[in-house]
C-alpha cells in the first residue's frame, strides 16, 4: 500500500509540474502494484491522471474499447470523440459537461490547455486533408472549420 501511494503521489506531482513522461511512469506503477481488492476508488482516480498524462505526453487518444474495458468510458468517450473529430465546440461542451469531476480532481486547467493543441493538431490535419493535402492551407478555410 505506502508502494502505491508513493507512485501514485509521484504520479501527480509530475503531472502538476508538467513531466508528463515521468507521470506516465509512476502512474503505470501505481496502477500495477495497486491491489486487486478494495481499491477501486483508488485505481480509478489513477487510470485518469494515467490517461491525462499519457494523452498529452504522447499526442495520442486511447481508443472507445480501451476506455470500456477499464470502466471509464462514461468520462472520455465524448472528449475523445471530440479531439479526434478535430470538434471545438464537442470538445468544450464534453469539458464543460464534466467541469466539476475535472477540477474535483485539479485537472481541469490541465485537459484544457494541454489537450487544446492536441485538438487543433487534429482540426488543422482534417481541414487539410478535406481540401485536397495542398502545401498551403488558406486561413479561412481553416476559421470555418
Amino acid at each position: 500500500a505506502e508502494a502505491v501511494a508513493y507512485w501514485y503521489f509521484r504520479g501527480r506531482v509530475a503531472l502538476d509540474q508538467q513531466d508528463y513522461q515521468k507521470a506516465v511512469e509512476s502512474l503505470q506503477a501505481a496502477v500495477y502494484w495497486m491491489p486487486a481488492r478494495g481499491a477501486e476508488r483508488q485505481l480509478r482516480r489513477a487510470l485518469v491522471y494515467l490517461i491525462v498524462a499519457r494523452m498529452i505526453s504522447t499526442g495520442g487518444v486511447p481508443s472507445d474499447s480501451e476506455l470500456v474495458a477499464i470502466g471509464l468510458a462514461d468520462l472520455f468517450t465524448d472528449l475523445t470523440a471530440a479531439i479526434k473529430r478535430g470538434d471545438v465546440a464537442g470538445f468544450e461542451a464534453a469539458l464543460g459537461e464534466r467541469a466539476a469531476f475535472w477540477m474535483d480532481l485539479k485537472v481541469y486547467l490541465v485537459v484544457q490547455l494541454r489537450l487544446r493543441p492536441l485538438l487543433l493538431r487534429n482540426l488543422l490535419r482534417l481541414t487539410h486533408r478535406a481540401l485536397g493535402g495542398d502545401s498551403r492551407l488558406p486561413i479561412a478555410a481553416f476559421t470555418a472549420a
